[in-house]
């Protein structure tokens, strides 16, 4: 039997929970560790910080969801790895493992930039959910003083979707709200050109509700049910001619190379 551990349970580290759970006999067993009690869809964070979307409901609470599956669930900060020993300190307890997937995301670097961030600094910011919910304030104050709007990216940032995102749809809003006069807004990116999303750009942000809600809520969905490849999944894929990996056949001799079973 082997003991895999996946710390992180966002985009990269919930769904592989789910699908070595789907591939693996179940006398394996997986365990998910992250420091917060919910799985949250950041991709749609900037629509969170202007008000279109509720918290709440790009969120899944993990404790009831993951041990009918037969994942075992740990909430709390992982301390210390050991990789000789095959071993971790969580919540200042050892955690023996014979796999480890580390799937922890981004870590924001705000002091790069005198001045960055919300709690430390002058800026808004849609990184995480307590940014998103302190930027959705700030932005309800502005509306009622609009003004002049600065919105981008920093040197040595690694994703640049999000920024573009917030400001075609901050746009949009002013204008739905007649305010769009009273906002000049300036974009800044360190980047040479607008690159990938000038086609994006052109269209004036048509595409992105439509794009960002039906991702957001099949992959909700997914992490909803729990499975790795759920029905309408599974049928999209047979309609396009796509196979799908198989779980391992159960057995009492099924183990993983090097492992013992």
């Amino acid at each position: 039997m082997a003991h895999i551990i996946v710390i992180g349970a966002g985009l990269g580290g919930l769904p592989t929970a789910y699908e070595l759970r789907h591939l693996l006999p179940h006398h394996h067993q997986i365990t998910l560790i992250s420091d917060t009690p919910q799985f949250t869809f950041l991709p749609s964070l900037p629509w969170v910080a202007l008000g279109l979307t509720a918290l709440e409901s790009i969120q899944v609470k993990l404790l009831n969801r993951l041990e009918p599956r037969g994942i075992h669930w740990v909430q709390g900060r992982v301390e210390g790895i050991d990789p000789d020993n095959r071993q971790l300190i969580v919540n200042q307890e050892p955690l023996s493992y014979d796999y480890l997937v580390i799937a922890t995301g981004a870590e924001l670097d705000l002091d790069a930039v005198p001045g960055l961030g919300p709690d430390n600094g002058y800026t808004q910011s849609v990184c995480n959910p307590h940014h998103a919910q302190l930027a959705q304030q700030a932005w309800q104050q502005f509306l009622k003083q609009p003004g002049p709007l600065v919105m981008g990216a920093v040197p040595g940032a690694s994703c640049f979707g999000p920024a573009y995102e917030f400001a075609l749809l901050a746009d949009h809003e002013l204008r739905k709200r007649g305010l769009r006069d009273q906002v000049p807004i300036t974009f800044v990116t360190p980047e040479p050109y607008a690159g990938q999303w000038r086609r994006a750009i052109a269209l004036q942000g048509a595409w992105v509700g439509w794009a960002k809600t039906a991702f957001e809520q099949y992959f909700l969905a997914k992490m909803r049910l729990g499975a790795a490849v759920p029905w309408f999944e599974r049928l999209a894929l047979k309609g396009v001619g796509l196979l799908l990996v198989e779980p391992l056949a159960t057995s009492s001799t099924d183990c993983l190379h090097g492992t013992p079973c």
